[in-house]
């Protein structure tokens, strides 16, 4: 049982693609099941409050264990704080489940969808299925994902272009902070680097180059990703929860 939660034993292990073809499927089956029962959620005060505890309870103990566990077994230093995007998305998952807020929304169903997705898709951890690190790392950014779809599709949020502008903005913001932060204490979060590529191995962002290029080719991603990602997300809201409820 020790090993099983042993974030060391499973170093360099591949993540197979049926370990991330189940969790995607997962996902994508949960947001769904979310979509073709709304109407039951949204009239059964009960069904959405149990629905988001459990969400809630589910994502705090993937979040705080996955801590602990890192913090007890390999120490706490700079290179092990929440400020990856996913991990702020996962914090700020959590406040949304607990105030409904509508601001913080607008950020997670860009960071939490996108990165949650991406992340799953491209994990940055070598993670197996028989330890506790695979199903804490896929639960939690499964839910980072869920948890702002849910929003979308309940409580019919959706950010508007001057709040996805915002958030852009913010996130940029965030990227110089994290960019200026890896520079100093050669950390990679965000992996933003000015000096030269950190992108995690065996993801996409390891092919974007080195120094200048990579900065740029990162940029473009992400800037394209992101509107891609809010040009879709309405299109297909105004579309399935708009159109069919006029």
């Amino acid at each position: 049982m020790k090993e099983f939660f042993d974030y060391n034993t499973n170093f360099g292990h591949r993540t197979t693609i049926l370990e991330i073809l189940i969790p995607i499927f997962i996902t994508f089956t949960i947001i769904y099941c979310i979509s073709r029962f709304r109407y039951k959620i949204k009239t059964n005060i009960k069904i959405d409050k149990l629905f988001r505890i459990c969400m809630l309870v589910s994502l705090s103990i993937f979040y705080i264990s996955n801590y602990i566990l890192l913090w007890m077994q390999t120490g706490f230093n700079i290179h092990k704080l929440p400020l990856q995007l996913c991990s702020i998305s996962a914090l700020l998952c959590i406040i949304l489940l607990l105030t409904n807020n509508k601001k913080i929304f607008n950020f997670v169903i860009f960071s939490g969808v996108l990165g949650g997705i991406g992340s799953i898709l491209s994990p940055d951890v070598s993670c197996s299925w028989m330890y506790y690190r695979y199903y804490q790392f896929m639960g939690m950014h499964s839910l980072i994902a869920i948890v702002p779809m849910y929003y979308a599709i309940i409580y019919k949020y959706l950010p508007s272009k001057r709040e996805a502008i915002n958030v852009f903005i913010i996130i940029q913001t965030l990227a110089v902070i994290m960019g200026i932060l890896n520079t100093i204490f050669n950390t990679d979060y965000l992996y933003v680097g000015f000096s030269g590529n950190i992108g995690p191995k065996g993801t996409i962002i390891e092919c974007f180059g080195e120094s200048t290029f990579y900065l740029i080719n990162y940029e473009i991603f992400i800037m394209s990703v992101f509107f891609i990602w809010f040009i879709l997300f309405k299109l297909i809201f105004y579309k399935n929860y708009v159109i069919k409820n006029k």
